[in-house]
């Protein structure tokens, strides 16, 4: 009886000394950074564990596995435990083993997010160790647009819908959130606009939801052509334009063709101009375009021709070529002549609209076509605006005043001279000056001149002529003006009777006159006396001129007879 006391008491010894002595899980520490950001952030959270077996030959824990509750936050919201936790082999007393793992931030809510890590012995389940941590979301405003472009073509007098879809990507609310465009003036160069509009014009949208947006595009009556391009963004209390995203947007108008689009039994094919064809800035485009009647019966048809600057949404030109009739299956040949600007440059595009139509059924008869020009900037070249003069019926003595305007339209700076010539005139010529290229703003001048009619100018019409000379290269200009009240006849003009001055034209008003200065030349003592005489009557020379023969033929009497 006593011997099995003793064994027993040996026995709860034993079993004392393993409960005491056994390996202990536990969380040294747990550790998170950074403690907050906003959603789509990743945060890393670090820990140590240790076995804690106070035996210095206590037992080894084969692994310790680490579970997370989710992350509970503010009004229910939550985030989802960690997918992938870290597994500690073989611990040894006393022996701390670190780890990690990391939890992606949703857009949830903002505010404080509490989980649960427990680490448990996988050998024994009753050792355990359970820590909490603490992560905080960011309140971020964030936006994104579902739609990727918005791309409006149409005509005039067209309203065109597009839908685009916005969603709240944050995590709070947006208010009175806007959908806009960085796109300005949308007026064709007379005047005629493009409105655009949203419905509705504002929304608050909620974290996570989509709100669509139906944008409008308006084009006003008439509006002739235009091709703007920008970006759309959005504005929200909470959201500035510099924090917006923004999508392409583009809003091509073009010319109202055929009012009803390419219909009808008409069929044209454009001989000239062609895709890619390269004219000249200054130059003549030819137009010719064939058109054939597939109707049944005879119409008379007609060709229209546009030309466009379509970077800087303008109409250049517009003809109209002779109407003619054709009888069913019968063609014809159709030409006009579009005028190109002097100013073209070839870093802008051009396109030639040409359509063919019934007359009085354009709506149900009607082809169009395009095409895709090239302008070939010149390097030297210099035009005259005007050549203006007033009066304009001068008469003999007055003075005459004038302007000449001459542009560069080439690319090169030029230093030209100015010249001035008439039948009545001596030349004048005007002091060189500079004229920046086309791309220059002082690419013009103003030559101010005047000239005196002399006082001996038959009346009539003369002509003056306005030069510019540059580069090895001259261009003229012409204006006709009348002398009137003058009944004598004419003298060579006196030099140095008129003055000139060059004026380059930097947009100020440069309408000053230039005075002419009055030059008398030396006369001989003959012509004063011719001057002095021209006033005797002419009756006084006749009787001067008989009274001389009959001198002479007393004075031929007399010497013939001494003679004898």
């Amino acid at each position: 009886m006593r011997k099995g006391l003793i064994a027993l008491i040996i026995i709860f010894s034993l079993l004392a000394t393993s409960i005491f002595a056994a390996a202990q899980v536990k969380f040294v520490s747990v550790t998170v950074n950074p403690t907050s950001g906003k959603p789509g952030d990743t945060v890393q959270v670090s820990l140590i564990v240790n076995n804690t077996d106070t035996d210095p030959s206590g037992s080894t824990i084969p692994s310790i596995v680490l579970a997370s509750t989710q992350l509970n936050g503010p009004n229910n919201a939550v985030i989802s435990a960690p997918a992938s936790l870290p597994t500690f082999a073989n611990v040894i007393n006393g022996t701390p083993q670190s780890g990690s793992f990391s939890v992606k931030l949703p857009s949830v809510a903002p505010g404080v997010y509490t989980g649960t890590l427990t680490a448990t012995d996988s050998s024994n389940p009753l050792n355990k160790d359970i820590k909490s941590y603490v992560v905080t979301v960011n309140s971020t405003p964030s936006v994104a647009f579902v739609t990727s472009s918005v791309l409006f073509v149409g005509r005039e007098s067209d309203t065109l819908k597009q839908t685009v879809t916005v969603q709240n990507t944050g995590n709070i609310p947006l208010t009175d959130l806007v959908v806009n465009t960085t796109l300005g003036d949308l007026n064709d160069d007379q005047g005629r606009k493009v409105v655009l509009s949203t419905n509705p014009q504002k929304a608050t949208i909620a974290p996570g939801s989509k709100q669509d947006f139906e944008v409008s595009a308006a084009i006003a009556p008439g509006h002739d052509l235009l091709k703007a391009t920008g970006n759309m963004y959005t504005t929200s209390v909470e959201i500035a334009k510099d924090q917006s995203p923004t999508i392409p947007i583009e809003v091509n108008v073009v010319p109202l063709t055929c009012s009803s689009g390419n219909q009808g039994k008409i069929h044209i094919d454009v001989i000239t101009p062609d895709n890619g064809d390269e004219y000249e800035a200054g130059a003549k485009i030819p137009v010719e375009v064939d058109v054939d009647n597939r109707g049944s019966s005879r119409a008379r048809f007609q060709v229209e021709a546009s030309l466009y600057n379509i970077d800087r949404s303008r109409k250049l030109d517009r003809v109209l070529s002779d109407s003619k009739s054709l009888d069913a299956s019968d063609s014809a040949r159709f030409t006009a002549e579009l005028q190109l600007p002097v100013d073209a440059r070839d870093s802008d595009s051009y396109v030639v609209y040409i359509k063919a139509f019934e007359r009085g059924s354009e709506s149900t008869n009607c082809q169009f076509v395009s095409k895709d020009i090239q302008v070939k900037e010149i390097k030297d070249r210099i035009v005259i605006n005007s050549l203006d003069i007033s009066p304009l019926t001068p008469s003999c003595g007055d003075t005459v005043y004038g302007t000449m305007r001459v542009t560069n339209t080439g690319t090169n700076t030029q230093r030209p001279t100015l010249s001035l010539r008439s039948e009545i005139i001596v030349q004048q010529t005007s002091q060189s000056f500079v004229l920046q290229g086309v791309d220059g703003t002082d690419n013009t001048g103003i030559w101010q001149f005047s000239f005196k009619v002399p006082d001996k100018t038959p009346q009539g019409q003369y002509t003056l002529v306005g030069s510019v000379n540059y580069a090895g290269l001259s261009t003229s200009a012409q204006q006709t003006y009348q002398v009137v009240n003058c009944n004598i006849q004419p003298v060579p003009p006196v030099p140095g009777s008129g003055s000139t001055t060059v004026t380059p034209n930097t947009g100020q008003n440069n309408a000053t006159t230039s005075s002419a200065a009055t030059v008398y030349a030396k006369k001989s003592v003959f012509d004063q006396l011719g001057s002095a005489l021209d006033n005797v009557p002419t009756s006084f020379w006749l009787f001067a001129d008989m009274v001389l023969v009959l001198a002479f033929l007393v004075l031929a009497v007399s010497l013939a007879r001494r003679r004898r």
